[in-house]
């Protein structure tokens, strides 16, 4: 049985690992940042990640240099952040693949998410994304037009997994939620981050301790589909 997984180590989520599980097991790192694994046929595979695209032709055992990934001539994504304090974020990236899947036709598809900071104040409760659909009929190298998903302003957050199923709809489960981290009580003292956090203090130094943000929200799980191969949503 032969398995392609993707972790993340390190306290920032700086250096992501794809490993590969046979009778033997490896490890091989791709990139930096929240790779996405694609199976291309055969032992061909396509990997993003926040430094540009990456095949292997052996499984994953090794990859290529990182290469552009091109909308009409432009690059699709932004280049790596660096991190942003004690959360050990990555700075904003204004555009980025949140899910890639390889479709029945062989095509490559994708959701493309764009920081859209004109909705800065409109929204400021919500995550303030422009969401698409986008496709690639040569293996990642270039990407269509996006086809919106959804209305802009909408809180799209965990994006990672998009679907075809035996008819050939598409669907597109999400992450949706409402936070104000701009709320007085919450807002402050944070590095890298706007929120206070719970912070401690351990073997000297003062730190944070909590594993999320800290802030009044809620959320809940809305799913979008497509019946016409991802031309409306």
């Amino acid at each position: 049985m032969k398995m392609i997984t993707t972790a993340a180590v390190g306290s920032s989520l700086l250096y992501p690992i794809a490993s590969y599980s046979d009778e033997k097991g490896y490890e091989s790192r791709i990139g930096r940042s929240w790779p996405l694994l694609v199976e291309l046929g055969g032992r061909r595979l396509f990997c993003v990640a926040s430094d540009g695209g990456h095949y292997s032709n052996d499984g994953g055992r090794t990859w290529s240099a990182p290469f552009k990934l091109m909308q009409h001539g432009k690059p699709l994504l932004d280049a790596a952040g660096e991190p942003t304090g004690d959360v050990g974020l990555l700075t904003p990236m204004d555009g980025w693949l949140s899910a890639v899947s390889r479709l029945l036709t062989g095509r490559l598809a994708g959701i493309y998410r764009v920081l859209a900071r004109d909705l800065n104040e409109q929204y400021r409760h919500n995550s303030r994304y422009r969401v698409y659909y986008i496709t690639s009929d040569d293996e990642g190298k270039t990407w269509s037009n996006g086809v919106p998903v959804g209305l802009p302003g909408e809180a799209f957050e965990m994006i990672n997994r998009l679907i075809e199923l035996r008819s050939g709809r598409l669907v597109l489960p999400t992450d949706w939620y409402v936070a104000d981290y701009e709320h007085p009580e919450y807002k402050g003292e944070g590095i890298g981050h706007s929120f206070k956090g719970g912070y401690g203090t351990y073997q000297g130094p003062r730190m944070l301790v909590e594993g999320h943000e800290h802030t009044p929200e809620f959320g809940g799980v809305v799913v979008y589909y497509s019946d016409d191969k991802g031309n409306t949503w």
